[in-house]
């Protein structure tokens, strides 16, 4: 469930981070566009009066009758002849020498005013030279900026006037600045003439107010001491003769406001709650009743049809579901208990089968027994105690078979224990010396094999005493049957008698035993094995085959 409301909100988070982001870019050009835009203004405006201070001493320069020559008319008319000198703290007229001539204060008649720099510019081709920040005694507050224009009428001299600092602050027009933000006016080499702010530029990063004044209208990102990161854009006026710089807080992550926060993470952290109530319900009303309905299923499966199905309050859909495997257990489990009861009937009838037909062939063998006791001929007699034997060992796996649980298979090791006793008490007249061993696993065989087997072995071990030791009173006859591996069994029949080559020998004897060979190959065939024979010292018969699907693993006899 964290994987997939994870997965739903990688949509709205990556929009709210899309929009954070283009909210700052925005952000951050509205910010260098209203530096850009506030730093042209105040140029033009601070331009706009340095040209009208230039208007002003252009008048003086070219003011008609006035003679410099005559310092106290010259005086007296700068003074109170001319308009326009309200932008200035005081001005004069000097000379090519720099020699003041005449002076709206009497006080500079006698002082030299800095003339010579700029009469120098003057005589490069300037037309109008605007000076550096500078200490002015003449002013309270001490610095003043001179501006200077040459005469004209092919008069050698210059105009040179000094405007206060402060003056400057009438150029700042009223703007619609942000908090935090920073104006300069500095003239050529970067003191500041007049601002509306209480951090001194000097404080910027060292190089940074160089950078700007080079790079005028590039906005950059600079540090000052004690303050904030601010966005930094210098504006040239008149061609560099005096610069505007303007600063504004650099733009911060817009998607911390509160109206990102309602526009954008408002609907996420919605959609999430939505999530987990949409879980938290669909748990409560869906998924654990499926839940239980899983682990009803499995119980039955295992075959635990009585297990309740317990769906109180889940929807009717799957009450209806519950309901219906409950009814489908019920009638499977009415079906089980018809088909045992039905095989119970079935196995009693197949025992009651199994037990007539045992009796049945024990009245066989009574009559057998009866009719050998009439017969005057050995021969005759012989060969109704082989019919009997046989018949005994048929009934012998009937009544294993009523007597076991299993009316499908026969216990070997009982089987043929018991086989191998009545085999014993059949032995002949001084044939009472040779031993009869037998050697089976536990486990079972199918009733379709151990007939077949049955036989097979009542007729080699019959065989064996008969005609496998003629001239001796001991010996051994062995049966064994053995675990090959897998489904796979051998039954091997042998002796330590005079071998087939020997009986073959002796008259009648060969004869018997070729059709008991006979016999006990087409035997063989049917508990579907194959018959081998092996001879040497005595006779050895060797039968492998491969166990039904209906008998149960053998296990190797101890």
């Amino acid at each position: 469930m964290a994987l997939l409301m994870g997965l739903v909100l990688v949509a709205p988070a990556t929009y709210a981070v899309i929009k954070a982001v283009q909210a700052y870019l925005d952000q951050s050009a509205g910010i260098k566009a209203t530096l850009q835009r506030s730093a042209r203004a105040i140029a033009t405006a601070d331009a706009a009066i340095l040209d009208r201070q230039r208007a002003t001493l252009e008048r003086v320069a070219a003011a008609p009758g006035l003679d410099i020559g005559d310092s106290l008319a010259c005086s007296d008319q700068i003074a109170h002849g001319l308009t326009g000198l309200e932008d200035f703290s005081w001005l004069v007229i000097v000379d090519g020498a720099g020699r003041v001539r005449c002076s709206s204060n009497a006080e500079l008649l006698t002082r030299d005013p800095g003339a010579h720099a700029y009469l120098g510019a003057l005589e490069q081709g300037a037309t109008f030279v605007v000076g550096k920040l500078e200490d002015d005694a003449l002013l309270p507050g001490g610095k003043a900026v001179k501006l200077a224009v040459g005469l004209r009428q092919g008069r050698s001299g210059a105009v040179l006037g000094a405007v206060p600092a402060d003056h400057f602050n009438a150029a700042l027009p009223a703007l619609d600045l942000p908090d935090g933000a920073l104006l300069y006016l500095l003239d050529s080499g970067g003191n500041l003439l007049s601002g509306l702010a209480a951090a001194n530029p000097d404080k910027l990063q060292q190089g940074a107010l160089a950078t700007l004044l080079k790079e005028p209208g590039r906005p950059s990102s600079l540090q000052m001491e004690d303050q904030p990161r601010r966005l930094f854009v210098a504006e040239p006026v008149l061609g560099g003769r005096m610069y505007v710089v303007v600063g504004l807080p650099s733009p911060r992550w817009s998607w911390l406001e509160s109206d990102l926060v309602i526009g954008i993470f408002a609907p996420t952290s919605t959609l999430m709650l939505a999530i987990v109530a949409i879980w938290v319900v669909t748990d409560l009303l869906i998924n654990r009743h499926i839940r239980a309905l899983a682990i009803t299923a499995r119980a039955y499966s295992r075959g635990q049809l009585n297990m309740p199905v317990s769906l109180r309050h889940a929807p009717t859909e799957l009450r209806e579901l519950g309901a219906t495997l409950a009814r489908m257990a019920e009638r499977v489990q009415r079906r089980e208990t018809e088909l045992e009861t039905s095989l119970r009937q079935k196995d009693a009838l197949l025992k009651e089968i199994h037990h007539r037909v045992k009796n049945n062939l024990q009245i066989v063998t009574s009559l057998l027994n009866l009719r050998a006791r009439a017969q005057v001929t050995p021969a005759a007699s012989e060969a109704m105690l082989d019919a009997q034997l046989r018949i005994k060992a048929m009934a012998l796996v009937h009544r294993n078979l009523y007597e076991h649980d299993d009316v499908g298979t026969v216990q070997l090791g009982k089987f043929l224990g018991e086989l191998g006793e009545m085999l014993r008490e059949f032995r002949r007249e001084g044939d009472g010396g040779i031993d009869l061993r037998v050697e089976a696993p536990t486990g079972s065989i199918s009733t379709d094999q151990a007939i077949p087997m049955a036989l097979l072995v009542t007729e080699a071990v019959s065989n064996a005493f008969q005609h496998g030791f003629p001239d001796r009173t001991s010996g051994q006859v062995k049966v064994e049957l053995t675990h090959e591996g897998d489904n796979k069994a051998r039954l091997l029949i042998s002796d330590d008698g005079i071998g087939l080559a020997a009986g073959r020998a002796r008259g009648a004897a060969r004869e018997r035993a070729g059709i008991g060979l006979t016999l006990i190959s087409l035997l063989a065939k049917q508990m579907g094995g194959k018959l081998e024979i092996e001879e040497g010292a005595g006779t050895r018969l060797r039968i492998d085959f491969v166990l039904r699907r209906e008998a149960t693993s053998l296990v190797r006899a101890a």
